[in-house]
């Protein structure tokens, strides 16, 4: 399970997961109108079991939806509720951000920045 549905699953942020998300290594498919599938690599030290799932980590979900860029709102909830909950480390959390902090308009590879700067998605 990735993307948003990940999320859910790991009580990060309130956005919308109306569709379940999975991610797979080749180009797929579906008919179903509730599933939604990326294309991708998820390593073992992407995801974890939870509740007997398999489940992208907090720093993949992060680093997958800041990707698509979701709204800083949205980015904001995920990332308080993942340091929040013990999910992530904040090392982590900048190491991730600073591969889209330009695409939230900090300056590129600024993750710390994006996080706790002048314009953090935190503020």
């Amino acid at each position: 399970m990735s993307f948003r549905s990940a999320a859910r699953v790991r009580g990060l942020g309130h956005m919308a997961a109306d569709v379940m998300e999975f991610t797979i290594p080749r180009r797929r498919q579906t008919r179903r109108t509730d599933v939604r599938l990326h294309r991708g690599t998820v390593t073992a030290d992407d995801w974890s079991l939870v509740d007997g799932l398999p489940v992208n980590t907090a720093s993949r979900v992060v680093d997958d939806l800041a990707g698509e860029r979701i709204d800083r709102g949205h980015l904001a909830g995920l990332v308080r509720d993942a340091l929040s909950r013990e999910q992530i480390s904040t090392a982590i959390l900048e190491r991730v951000l600073s591969r889209h902090a330009r695409g939230y308009g900090v300056q590129a590879g600024n993750g710390a920045g994006l996080l706790w700067g002048n314009v953090s998605i935190l503020c």
